[in-house]
């Protein structure tokens, strides 16, 4: 009987403590005021908020499962703890920088893309030291917004205000930083309906890249979402129509088991689509003027409670065991 009673619980500590164990995906979403509404993984349930700084355009989950942000503002990389909520200053960019949104790889070092000026930066993902220029895209940008890495390990970066006009997806060398192509929107007239006229946020899914069209106020059809060939950078089509559902301004993209969601910033909310089709679903949740969406994985209590119970049987028999002696 003891000897099953060890193995129960050591089987118990195994399961929990792997980190294959499932976790829920709950739901953070950043705001132009800085304040990021951490949601349960339907929208149903704000589960809390965290003060950041202002203008948070860009945000990303680290390898240590904490919330990654920046604010144009304040210059600032804000580390956000996923348990107890705490926010603190991870690291500075220059003045001026103005970062516009930030992206870690597997190295673990940050990368940090800035609306003040044309560079990419690296800084270290474990001590928050600058690392210096990694990336620069002068002489096709004057700007830069969102980043991220794609399949191919390299980096993808959204940009606009260029010098080869219109809105693009540049793409450079994810180990040197060398600028390798326009990856995605060469076409930048007004009248083609899969034209790019301000790129924001772009995020990879299965064999499609997908970047949310900004600009306001514009002259063309741009508040919709892009799809293209994640492999040749080729335009697909419009997988979310403009101001379909309402949508003013995307700014984030997310997948999730329930459709697609979408934040507008001018909506005041966040917008449900088919993953499939792209149609329109439902406002998932309301909230002002939020920008970047990132899902975030946190332990189910559930697990812990039962590593604990484990424990207090374990516990109570030996004790029993020892009185019986």
């Amino acid at each position: 009987m003891r000897s099953n009673l060890v193995l129960w619980f050591v089987v118990s500590v195994v399961v929990v403590c792997s980190p294959f164990q499932s976790a829920c995906a709950d739901v953070l979403v950043g705001s132009m005021n800085g304040t990021v509404h951490h949601f349960s993984d339907d929208g149903t349930e704000l589960l809390g908020t965290y003060a950041t700084g202002n203008y948070s355009f860009g945000g990303c989950i680290g390898p240590d499962n904490h919330l990654y942000s920046v604010s144009m503002v304040t210059n600032q990389i804000y580390r956000t703890d996923p348990v107890t909520g705490t926010v603190e200053s991870f690291a500075s960019e220059s003045p001026g920088s103005a970062p516009s949104d930030v992206a870690f790889v597997p190295d673990a070092n940050i990368y940090v893309s800035h609306d003040g000026n044309t560079t990419i930066t690296r800084v270290d993902g474990t001590t928050g030291e600058s690392l210096g220029v990694f990336a620069d895209v002068a002489g096709y940008s004057t700007i830069t917004y969102n980043l991220t890495f794609g399949p191919d390990e390299n980096l993808y970066v959204t940009c606009g205000g260029g010098v080869v006009g219109g809105s693009r997806v540049l793409r450079f060398n994810g180990t040197s930083g060398a600028y390798m192509d326009i990856f995605a929107g060469v076409d930048s007239s007004w009248e083609n309906p899969l034209n790019m006229l301000g790129a924001q946020a772009l995020r990879f899914e299965d064999d499609y890249l997908y970047v949310t069209d900004s600009l306001k106020p514009s002259p063309g059809p741009s508040y919709k979402v892009l799809r293209y060939d994640a492999t040749t950078g080729e335009p697909l089509d419009t997988f979310v129509p403009h101001n379909s559902g309402g949508l003013d301004n995307p700014s984030g993209i997310l997948f999730t088991d329930g459709g697609v969601l979408v934040t507008g910033l001018y909506t005041d909310g966040v917008l449900r689509y088919d993953s499939g089709t792209g149609a329109f679903l439902d406002e998932w949740a309301s909230l002002t003027r939020p920008t970047f969406i990132e899902a975030w994985a946190i332990p189910e209590p559930s697990a812990f409670m039962m590593l604990m119970m484990g424990l207090v049987v374990f516990l109570a028999y030996t004790k029993k065991r020892r009185k019986n002696r």
